[in-house]
């Protein structure tokens, strides 16, 4: 689920990337823009940290705070970037990755899971129909 997510933000950063370029946003206002989103700015106010440090937690309070400051690192390097490569290279279409990514995330589980109860039932009938020919349901 996790992964979806961070794949649809990714996609979502690419196409924010995209819009900045086609609005007309200069090289330098760009910069500006990319420079106001900064880890440590985010941080700095964060519980993450305080928590993180506080060596009275236990180790399982701690590694959650760690975890979830690593997560939180991920994600606003992950923006910055996707949201560069995105200004940086307007003419690509996104859309159409987009869509291709979506199947492949939401489409392929419920393709799967038909699948699977549809041979599921059809596994079942031939179960009932072999017992009924050998005489063990009347």
């Amino acid at each position: 689920m996790i992964f979806k997510t961070l794949i649809i933000m990714l996609i979502m950063f690419f196409l924010l990337g995209v819009s900045l370029y086609d609005s007309g946003v200069t090289q330098e206002e760009f910069q500006n823009i990319t420079n106001t989103i900064n880890y440590d700015t985010l941080n700095s106010t964060s519980i993450l940290r305080e928590g993180g440090n506080n060596q009275n937690n236990t180790f399982i309070e701690r590694f959650v705070y760690k975890y979830a400051d690593a997560f939180l690192f991920i994600s606003v390097e992950g923006m910055k970037s996707s949201i560069k490569f995105g200004y940086e290279h307007p003419y690509y279409n996104f859309g159409l990755i987009a869509t291709i990514i979506m199947i492949g995330l939401f489409g392929l589980p419920l393709i799967l899971f038909i699948l699977f109860i549809v041979y599921g039932s059809i596994a079942i009938v031939k179960f009932f129909k072999e017992k009924k020919n050998k005489g063990g349901i009347k």
